[in-house]
C-alpha cells in the first residue's frame, strides 16, 4: 500500500494536473519554464496511475512516487520563480493537503482518503488553475 505521504504527493498532483488547463499561447510567445515543467508532472502522474494495485510490488511504487516527488520539486521550484502570490497560494494550499493527510488514520483507504481530502483538494485544484491562468501557459 502507499505510503500516507505517498498518497498525498499523488492527490496533490492529480489536483495540479487536473486543474492545468489555460488559453493556447501566442505563436511566437517564449514559454515559461513553468509550463516546461507542468508535462514532466503529468508523465509522473500517469505512470503512478498506470501501476496496478493488484499486482505492483512496493519498489515499484516507491520509485514511481519518488519520480512524481522529483517532478514535483522541479515544478514548485518554477512556480516559486515565475509567479510569487500564485506559488505562495498553490504552497500553502498543498501544505493544507498533506496536513489533513497525516491526520487520517492509518486504516484509511485510498477512496476514504480522496473523500475525506476532497476540500483540500479542490483548494489545490483552485490554487494550481489561477497560478496556471495567471502564467498563461498553453494547453497540455
Amino acid at each position: 500500500m502507499i505510503s500516507r505521504i505517498g498518497l498525498t504527493l499523488a492527490l496533490a498532483l492529480l489536483a495540479v494536473a487536473a486543474a492545468c488547463s489555460a488559453p493556447a499561447a501566442t505563436p511566437g510567445a517564449t514559454v515559461p519554464p513553468v509550463c516546461v515543467a507542468i508535462p514532466a508532472v503529468y508523465a509522473q502522474v500517469d505512470a503512478l496511475q498506470a501501476l496496478d494495485p493488484a499486482t505492483a510490488t512496493t519498489a515499484e511504487v516507491q520509485s514511481a512516487v519518488a519520480n512524481l516527488q522529483s517532478s514535483w520539486v522541479n515544478l514548485r521550484v518554477q512556480a516559486q520563480a515565475a509567479s510569487q502570490a500564485g506559488y505562495t497560494e498553490l504552497d500553502g494550499a498543498i501544505t493544507r493537503l498533506s496536513v489533513a493527510a497525516v491526520a487520517l488514520p492509518p486504516t484509511t483507504t485510498p477512496t476514504e482518503a480522496v473523500d475525506q481530502l476532497s476540500d483540500e483538494i479542490a483548494a489545490v485544484a483552485t490554487a494550481a488553475d489561477g497560478l496556471q491562468t495567471e502564467l498563461g501557459c498553453p494547453p497540455l
